[in-house]
């Protein structure tokens, strides 16, 4: 079974103010940049949101290439920018939010069981990188999903990265449809067990032609990519929910060169 959408808005943010450069002494780095703290550390490594060069996860804040994205957490030897990093700490103007999700101690919950949420931004993508993270807390009878999406703003058809439990297999995949009724396999990984109650990181790394799709479940991770399907118009991206509760504890967008 494949699922429709019901659609929360999501609107991108923008521009990379008060994201500092750390020097890390490896390379011709400049002198940290000044920043305006958040008053807040998601990834509890001591250093404010608005600091860190790698806000989502702990690290050491070395950023080898200096594009102010630290190494823990870039994924291209290239000059990434920060252009939005959520860490869900309240109501935010690049969301419009409709009541379905709830905020509370920095963690949007997403009640999806038995039912489908589709939240989009409105910013068509570009070269960019889309990176969630949080925690699933439960899930439906049947197929189960968690995915990053981009299609049109109106009609059919859609490419993404999702996280796939069709009750017997579970897999990370690229995928693809014309019509919303056939669904085409780019690359996948496979994943043992259900997607169920756990931890999870989902990446969509958009690099027309091609995209990668890299995930963390449990732990361990996990890619597909291929070549980006033609006929489809990027104009939105999504993040769905189908027949999951999820604990969303950050959303960050990179702009890839």
């Amino acid at each position: 079974m494949r699922w429709l959408f019901a659609v929360v808005g999501l609107v991108a943010g923008c521009g990379r103010f008060g994201f500092a450069v750390i020097d890390d002494g490896t390379d011709a780095a400049t002198d940290a940049k000044p920043c305006i703290a958040s008053g807040h550390d998601e990834d509890g490594d001591g250093y404010d949101d608005a600091c860190d060069v790698c806000p989502q996860r702990a690290d050491t804040q070395i950023d080898t290439d200096d594009d102010g994205v630290g190494d823990a957490c870039d994924l291209q030897a290239t000059q990434e920018q920060r252009t939005l990093f959520d860490p869900f700490t309240g109501r935010r103007p690049e969301w419009n939010y409709n009541g379905i999700e709830t905020i509370v101690n920095d963690v949007m919950n997403v009640p999806g069981v038995g039912t489908s949420i589709r939240e989009r931004m409105v910013a068509p993508p570009a070269r960019n990188t889309w990176e969630l993270g949080g925690v699933m807390l439960a899930v439906g009878a049947g197929s189960r999903q968690l995915s990053i999406q981009i299609g049109p703003t109106v009609g059919n058809g859609r490419y993404y990265c999702e996280l796939y439990d069709d009750g017997a297999t579970f897999f990370l995949q690229f995928t693809y449809t014309f019509n919303n009724n056939a669904f085409m396999r780019v690359a996948s990984s496979s994943i043992p067990g259900r997607l169920d109650a756990g931890p999870v990181r989902m990446t969509l790394e958009h690099t027309p032609p091609g995209m990668r799709c890299l995930a963390t479940w449990k732990g361990v991770d996990y890619v597909a990519q291929g070549a980006i399907p033609a006929g489809i118009l990027a104009e939105a991206l999504s993040v769905a929910f189908n027949n999951v509760d999820v604990d969303l504890q950050y959303f960050v967008r990179l702009a890839n060169p």
